[in-house]
């Protein structure tokens, strides 16, 4: 039992140390400095503190839409925009297309 308890406590102050709330707002203010300096930069740093996938996630969630059609309207809309999201991509299959 003691093994029990003492496992219980050391969960406990693991819980109380990770939600301080000093420790919440440092984490926090990292974060989004990272993240705001990645997108000051235009680096690609942005894509890897953003979790794309739990994102469209919970916007299809609360557009009540499957993840499937929130994925198939997000390409499409990728597709049409003039910021071509996904340019880079295109232009790899055209240049395995044309090596073939």
């Amino acid at each position: 039992m003691s093994l029990l308890l003492g496992q219980a406590h050391k969960e406990d102050t693991r819980f109380r140390e990770t939600l301080d709330e000093t420790q919440v707002a440092r984490t926090a203010e990292e974060y989004y400095g990272r993240l705001t300096a990645s997108l000051e930069s235009d680096s690609e740093d942005w894509k890897a503190l953003i979790p794309g996938r739990p994102l469209l996630g919970m916007l299809a969630a609360g557009a009540r839409l499957p993840l499937s059609r929130a994925k198939t309207l997000y390409v499409n809309v990728g597709l049409e925009s003039e910021r071509q999201p996904f340019g880079e991509v295109i232009q790899i299959f055209q240049h395995f297309a044309e090596s073939s």
